[in-house]
């Protein structure tokens, strides 16, 4: 339904005509357009110079002003509307090396605090779809506009990102650790063939000749090259099978995947609201404080165990040592990532800045969930609103987010549309009564309605 023939609704009573289409159309139009200009003034306003000369090397074609300037420059700006790509070391550090970008442009903190997230969304969507060189040729108030929008939006997702992307390298460590292990045991079992059915044939021998001699009654269904051949497998599984995993993990963790843990200290803050998650936190700050440290074993007294290293595995890692127990660093980063993993996951440790691995019950990022919501209950008026009458059963009114001026006439009065926008009167309505508002009335009579 076009907005034409959805504001002949709004008028109730024989004595108010509505406009034609078309001026209802130039009415709306003028209106969003006006509402758009002040909103980008104020919002250009807000941003401080710094800001601003940031904001515009984002898209600056350079100094000298070459297409290869504007090429290089492109490729910045489309660096931060590009997707964190494969899961690896490269794919983080370049999710690192965006979120360096977007906290360098030093955004104000309250710059969009009271905008509605859609409008955000649609502002962050239109910069996503232009180019540089498109965003270039806006003016100033729309240029910085759709920019800090792009910007303000991409910071939790490249957050978010990011603890996708420690959630998947955590999984993928462990998962290839433990198929390799189970594929080694599966082909070490297979090297003896038969085994189960030797098994029975030995017990069955066993129990028909309890008091007979091993050479005699055992050697003849099994043969003494099988059982050695047995013996001999055994000895070289003897690791368990957790052992022989951890120790894979720690291999391929130690010599790859270790350079992530500084990227991922230095950008993301983890935070937690449950004590008995502390130890998890406590870890992190210690591997942050301590990265410089080159010792290979540290004690455990200096460090959390309960609550980060399994119980099943502490038997594994922890040794005891000339000072009391320890245990060797990188396993015990290890298994710090693993519980970071779970509690990620399920919510119980979040994220600082994060949009959906943010703390719960904090609304999302983007400024107020329902704007104004006081005026729809008609709990009061918004600044700069005068009482006219509106169709909302004393609810308030509900075309002031189309910023249009149109009216109805109900049976009570409600706070509506701000007077910079009300102030000038259609044509249309001409009856005004004693009390300020537009019905002819009497006062007490609109009341008692």
């Amino acid at each position: 339904m076009t907005p034409a023939r959805r504001s002949r609704g709004l008028v109730s009573r024989p004595s108010v005509g509505p406009p034609a289409d078309d001026r209802t159309d130039r009415l709306i139009g003028a209106a969003a357009h006006a509402f758009e200009e002040g909103f980008f003034t104020e919002v250009l306003q807000r941003l401080p110079d710094e800001t601003r000369m940031r904001l515009d090397a984002l898209v600056d074609a350079g100094p000298e002003g070459t297409e290869d300037a504007a090429e290089n420059t492109r490729s910045v700006f489309s660096l931060l509307k590009s997707d964190p790509g494969r899961i690896g070391l490269a794919s983080v550090a370049g999710e690192v090396t965006k979120m360096g970008l977007i906290r360098d442009l030093d955004l104000p903190e309250k710059l969009w605090a009271d905008a509605s997230p859609k409008l955000l969304a649609r502002y962050r969507a239109r910069a996503a779809t232009e180019s540089a060189r498109e965003l270039r040729r806006h003016t100033s108030p729309v240029r910085y506009t759709l920019l800090s929008a792009f910007c303000w939006q991409r910071r939790p997702e490249i957050t978010d990102g990011l603890a996708d992307l420690l959630i998947q390298i955590v999984h993928r460590v462990s998962v290839r650790a433990e198929k390799l292990v189970t594929a080694e045991m599966v082909g070490e079992l297979q090297r003896v063939e038969g085994k189960t059915d030797l098994l029975f044939r030995i017990a069955e021998a066993a129990l028909q000749h309890p008091d007979g001699i091993v050479r005699d009654v055992l050697f003849p269904l099994a043969g003494e090259s099988t059982l050695a051949a047995l013996v001999k497998e055994s000895k070289a599984g003897s690791p368990t099978f957790r052992h022989r995993i951890q120790t894979l993990i720690h291999r391929s963790y130690g010599h790859h995947y270790r350079r992530m843990l500084p990227l991922i200290l230095d950008t993301l803050a983890f935070r937690s609201n449950n004590s008995a998650h502390r130890p998890v936190i406590e870890a992190l700050d210690w591997a942050r404080a301590h990265r410089e440290d080159r010792r290979m074993l540290v004690p455990c007294s200096e460090i959390p165990i309960a609550g980060v290293v399994r119980a099943q595995l502490r038997e594994i890692l922890v040794e005891d040592g000339p000072d009391g127990e320890r245990i060797n660093r990188i396993d015990y980063e290890i298994c710090v990532l693993q519980v970071l993993r779970e509690r990620l996951r399920c919510k119980e440790i979040w994220v600082e800045g994060g949009d959906r691995y943010r703390t719960p019950g904090r609304r999302p990022s983007g400024g107020l969930r329902r704007p104004s919501r006081h005026l729809l209950r008609g709990t009061g008026p918004a600044p700069g609103c005068r009482p006219i009458h509106r169709a909302c059963n004393g609810r308030g009114a509900t075309d002031w987010r189309l910023w249009i001026p149109t009216y109805r006439v109900t049976r009570r009065c409600a706070y509506a549309t701000p007077a910079s926008i009300v102030s000038s009167s259609p044509p249309w309505t001409r009856n005004r009564s004693r009390h300020g508002c537009d019905c002819s009335r009497p006062r007490s009579a609109a009341a008692g309605r």
